[in-house]
C-alpha cells in the first residue's frame, strides 16, 4: 500500500512539471526574437523574426543527424508557436521595420569601409561610442573583409572604443585570431603585435594576447615584445616559444605555482627542469604510494610528463627513467633526446618503431648491429614487415646462439617477408634444423622444396559430357559448362592449324617432402612472327600464377577461336617454379 501511494505521487508530481517545461518551449520563437545576446541576430533583425525562427527550427527536421531528431520531437511545440510569433510579429512590426532600417545604416556603412578601403574615424567612432548595433555591424562584416589595410583600420577603431568595450575585444580578438591561423596576413600581424605590445594593460587586448601567446602564427619576436612590455608571468608561462630568461624570471617570481605551464616550455634551462623535478618528487613521495603506480592524472605527475616530453638533460632523463613509472617511461620514448637504450626497455616503442613506415632498413640493422642481448628487440624486428635480404643477414650475424631459435622461429612464420629467398635461406642453413621444431621445421621445407611436374598424355583435346542423351540441346551449345571430362581425342605433337582447335596436356605437381600446394607459373611461346595481339594474349596467361595441389591431375590447354591466332610453327608450353622451368611440351601446329 505504501509502495504504491508512493509511485502514484512520484508521477503525479512530475505532471506539473512537465506541462511548464511545455509551455516555456512553445514560445522559443517569440522569446528568441528578443535575445540581445545574439548579436549576429541583432545585426541582421528583419520584419517577422520570431516566425522566421520557428520555420528555421521546422526546417532542421529532414537535415539528418542529432537536430533532426531534436527538431522532430519539438516541432509540435513549434507549430503551436507560430501562431503566437505571428501576433507578437505583426505587434512589433513597426518596431521591426524601423530597426531594420537602423542597423541596415550601419551594416552598409561597415560593408562601404571594406569596399573603398578608407574609414571615417569620427563617424566610426560614434558609431561604436554610442551605439552597440554599430559595434556589432562592425563585428560581423570583419569576418569577410580579406584586405589587411582594412582590417588594422577596424582594429585602431575598436582599440580607441571606451564606451563599448565588450564587444571592441571580440573584434580584436576575432582580428588577431585571423591574423594568427592566416599566413598571409603578416601586415596585420605586425600592426596588432605593436599596438598590443605598447599597451599590454588595455582590457580590449586581453582577448588577442592569449591568441598571440598560445598560437603558432606571430613570430617569437611579438612574445618578446609582449614580455618587454610587461605581460604578466601567468600569461607568459603559456606559450611554448618563451626564452629562456623569460623562463627564469617567472620561475623566481613564482618558485613551484607556475611549474605546470614551465615544465612544457623547451627553452628551459635544465637546473630549473631539475628543480622542478625534485619540487613534485617530493610531493609524490608524500603521498607513500608506490611511484610506478600512481596514474599520470596525478597533477605533479602531469608535470613530470611535461619534463619527460621537453628535457634535454642526460641526468635528467636518467632520472625520468629510474621511476619505472609506465607512463613517464612512455612519453620518453616520444622525447628525441632520449637516448635509444631507455627506449629499447619499452615494448611499445619497440612494436611501433620497427613496424613504423618512416624506420628505414639502414636504422634497424644499426639496431641489430648495437643491441644483439636485446631478445624483444630482435623478435620484434623478425616478425616485422622490414624483412629484406640485409635485415636477414644482419640478424644471421649478430643474434646470440640462445637467441636464435626464436628468430627463427619469428621468421618463419613472419607473412610479411619482401621474398621466398629469406627462407630458402634459413631452410639451406646447417642449424635451422637443430633449432626449428619438428612441425616448423617440415613446414619450411614445404614452403622452399621445389614441386616435380609430371607430364601425361597430349595433343588435341575435346571435352566428353556425361549422359549427353540427358542434355541433348544444351550439350552441343555449352558442352564445358556440364557434367563431363577433358579427354585426349588424339595423341600428337604435329596437328593441322584450324578455327575450334584445342590442344594441349595433362600433368601433375609432385612432392617429396610434404603435401603442401605450390605455385606454378604457366607460360605459351606462340611461333616467331607472331602478331602483337596474340603476343599480348598470351602474357596475359603467362602474369597468372595458381596454386596446385600436390598429386591432383591438371590440363593445360589452348583453344584456337580468332584469324589472329590462326599462326603456323611451334607453340611452346612450359610450367616453372621460381624461374625453374620444371616441364616443356612443343607443339607443331601446320596448315594443309
Amino acid at each position: 500500500m505504501g509502495d504504491r501511494f508512493y509511485y502514484r505521487y512520484k508521477y503525479m508530481y512530475r505532471l506539473p512539471i512537465t506541462v511548464i517545461v511545455l509551455v516555456m518551449l512553445a514560445g522559443c520563437g517569440t522569446i528568441g526574437r528578443f535575445d540581445e545576446d545574439n548579436e549576429e541576430r541583432l545585426v541582421q533583425r528583419n520584419v517577422y523574426p520570431a516566425v522566421q525562427i520557428d520555420f528555421t527550427l521546422l526546417s532542421g527536421v529532414g537535415r539528418g543527424g542529432m537536430f533532426a531528431d531534436l527538431a522532430l520531437m519539438l516541432s509540435p511545440l513549434v507549430i503551436l508557436d507560430i501562431p503566437i510569433s505571428f501576433i507578437v510579429d505583426t505587434i512589433m512590426l513597426p518596431y521591426d521595420i524601423g530597426m531594420y532600417a537602423y542597423n541596415s545604416h550601419y551594416i552598409n556603412y561597415w560593408s562601404d569601409v571594406s569596399k573603398n578601403r578608407s574609414i571615417n574615424r569620427p563617424l566610426s567612432e560614434y558609431l561604436l561610442k554610442y551605439n552597440k548595433t554599430g559595434a556589432v555591424a562592425m563585428l560581423s562584416t570583419s569576418r569577410y573583409v580579406e584586405d589587411q589595410d582594412v582590417l588594422n583600420l577596424f582594429f585602431d577603431v575598436a582599440a580607441a572604443n571606451e564606451a563599448e568595450p565588450v564587444t571592441s575585444r571580440k573584434i580584436i580578438t576575432r582580428l588577431v585570431t585571423r591574423a594568427d591561423i592566416n599566413a598571409g596576413f603578416s601586415s596585420l600581424r605586425t600592426h596588432t603585435c605593436n599596438a598590443i605590445s605598447s599597451d599590454i594593460t588595455n582590457t580590449k587586448f586581453s582577448g588577442g594576447i592569449h591568441v598571440i601567446v598560445k598560437g603558432a602564427g606571430y613570430p617569437d619576436a611579438c612574445i618578446q615584445s609582449l614580455a618587454d612590455g610587461g605581460l604578466g608571468c601567468t600569461v607568459l608561462v603559456l606559450s611554448t616559444r618563451l626564452q629562456e630568461k623569460y623562463v627564469r624570471k617567472c620561475y623566481q617570481e613564482y618558485p613551484e605555482k607556475l611549474n605546470q605551464w614551465i615544465s612544457m616550455i623547451p627553452s628551459t634551462p635544465a637546473d630549473i627542469q631539475i628543480s622542478i623535478f625534485n619540487d613534485e618528487f617530493n610531493k609524490l613521495a608524500a603521498l607513500n604510494h608506490p611511484l610506478s603506480r600512481i596514474t599520470y592524472h596525478n597533477d605533479s605527475m602531469t608535470v613530470l610528463g611535461n619534463l619527460a616530453r621537453t628535457t634535454k638533460d642526460p641526468a635528467l632523463i636518467a632520472r625520468l627513467h629510474e621511476l619505472d613509472n609506465q607512463s613517464i617511461t612512455m612519453i620518453l620514448t616520444g622525447n628525441p633526446s632520449v637516448p635509444v637504450e631507455y627506449k629499447l626497455a619499452t615494448d611499445s616503442f619497440i612494436s611501433n618503431y620497427v613496424s613504423s613506415d618512416s624506420t628505414t632498413k639502414e636504422e634497424l640493422i644499426e639496431l641489430i648491429r648495437e643491441h644483439p642481448d636485446n631478445h624483444k628487440l630482435l623478435l620484434a624486428i623478425a616478425s616485422g614487415k622490414h624483412v629484406d635480404n640485409d635485415v636477414y643477414d644482419a640478424l644471421m650475424k649478430f643474434t646470440p646462439q640462445d637467441t636464435r631459435a626464436d628468430v627463427y622461429e619469428r621468421i618463419l612464420s613472419n607473412r610479411e617477408l619482401s621474398g621466398y629467398d629469406i627462407l630458402f635461406e634459413l631452410a639451406s642453413r646447417p642449424d635451422a634444423k637443430e633449432l626449428l621444431t619438428q612441425e616448423s621445421f617440415q613446414h619450411l621445407l614445404s614452403l622452399t622444396e621445389t614441386p616435380s611436374i609430371a607430364t601425361g598424355d597430349y595433343g588435341i583435346l575435346e571435352y566428353v559430357v556425361n549422359h549427353p542423351e540427358v542434355y541433348r540441346e544444351s550439350a552441343l551449345l555449352e558442352p564445358e559448362l556440364l557434367p563431363g571430362e577433358w579427354v585426349i581425342r588424339e595423341q600428337t605433337n604435329n596437328i593441322k592449324l584450324e578455327k575450334g582447335l584445342i590442344f594441349g596436356f595433362f600433368y601433375k605437381v609432385t612432392k617429396e617432402s610434404s603435401k603442401r600446394p605450390s605455385k606454378i607459373r604457366p607460360e605459351i611461346i606462340p611461333p616467331k612472327g607472331s602478331p602483337t595481339r596474340l603476343v599480348h594474349e598470351l602474357k596475359q596467361i603467362d602474369d597468372g600464377k595458381s596454386w596446385h595441389d600436390i598429386d591432383q591431375e591438371y590440363v593445360y590447354m589452348y583453344r584456337i577461336s580468332e584469324d589472329w591466332e590462326m599462326m603456323p610453327g611451334d607453340w611452346v608450353f612450359k610450367l616453372s617454379h621460381r624461374g625453374k622451368v620444371l616441364s616443356s611440351v612443343t607443339f607443331h601446329l601446320f596448315n594443309e
